[in-house]
């Protein structure tokens, strides 16, 4: 999976994590906006015995810690002194060993390499555009905006792709506003290195399906 997957798999995640987040708080909110006195009453009788049940828990972890800290620290010293025996006795596996860590480190910079935009920028161009450091923020901030659901883009002769992870049908809306916000913001900057070259905008779901579009 390229770093790029990672990161797409990582904002949807986050951004889900929000709406559901902003749901619960919101019929949270509602609940207790709308409970009777008895109601009330039982929620802090709830709270108070589970502050106790918590005291009480605690109080049960450092009693057994109490107990086991003695044999802790007799298997402790016991799998030092195995360890220490087993490296002297092959010196040839602790230099492998030794040798290990410098192949992960190069796999893993491999992988951290920074891949190629295949926008020339323009997502980028279009973050300073709205003042946000990310997408997400813009989910966080606001769900409603289109912003927030942005997915990654590509440019190819001239045509801007921006997907949003969005439904095509529900969101036709939200994919119109996009093409239309995004289009004009290219014509206000379009001597920006960056989007000198975009002449359409097209606005497309996460699979790729066209939602809406617009010149520039």
């Amino acid at each position: 999976m390229s770093r790029k997957q990672r990161k797409i798999e990582k904002e949807i995640r986050a951004r889900k994590a929000a709406e559901e987040k902003i749901a619960r708080e919101e019929a949270e909110k509602e609940r207790l906006a709308n409970r009777t006195p008895k109601e009330k009453a039982e929620d802090n009788k709830r709270t108070a015995l589970g502050c106790g049940a918590v005291i009480l828990v605690l109080v049960l972890v450092g009693a057994c810690g109490s107990i086991f800290s003695g044999d802790d620290e007799d298997k402790s010293a016991e799998k030092e002194t195995s360890t220490s025996v087993s490296a002297s006795a092959d010196p040839t596996t602790e230099e492998t060993k030794a040798e290990e860590p410098a192949a992960e480190q190069t796999e893993t910079e491999a992988e951290e390499a920074p891949a190629e935009s295949s926008d020339g920028g323009a997502e980028e161009w279009l973050l300073e555009q709205m003042g946000m450091d990310s997408w997400t923020d813009i989910l966080m901030s606001d769900p409603t905006l289109w912003g927030g659901y942005v997915n990654g883009s590509e440019v190819s002769h001239g045509v801007w792709h921006v997907r949003l992870q969005v439904d095509r049908e529900k969101d036709k809306e939200l994919g119109e506003r996009a093409a239309h916000a995004i289009a004009n913001l290219v014509r206000f900057d379009h001597d920006d290195p960056r989007v000198k070259d975009i002449d359409w905008v097209v606005v497309e779901d996460g699979a790729g399906v066209v939602i809406a579009q617009e010149s520039v």
